[in-house]
């Protein structure tokens, strides 16, 4: 879980953001999903952010409620990338030429 990130308005629009968010996936374990709450969808305070992890791969889930304001969970699933493949996995292959050529 991402519990808070936050950028000074003085330095906004910068790629800030990003970079923090881009040190915190690489930190967490890809293999279990990776939630963090944001603004909903009607709060301009939500738009930047929830561009932000969308441009990430980050997924809406459901609304929620914190500390009495209402916001919107976002979940980036598991990874399942060709680098982050499990070993004893089960693949089906159709061969459409014959071996070797």
């Amino acid at each position: 879980m991402i519990c808070c990130l936050a950028v000074d308005p003085a330095y906004r629009k910068r790629g800030i953001a990003s970079i923090l968010l881009k040190e915190a996936l690489d930190k967490l374990d890809r293999d279990k999903d990776i939630t963090v709450s944001t603004f909903r969808e009607n709060d301009v305070k939500g738009i930047a952010p929830r561009k932000l992890y969308k441009k990430f791969g980050f997924e809406e889930g459901e609304l929620i409620e914190e500390i009495g304001y209402p916001n919107q969970r976002f979940v980036l699933h598991t990874d399942k990338s060709a680098d982050n493949v499990i070993i004893g996995t089960k693949v089906t292959v159709t061969v459409d030429r014959p071996l070797g050529r």
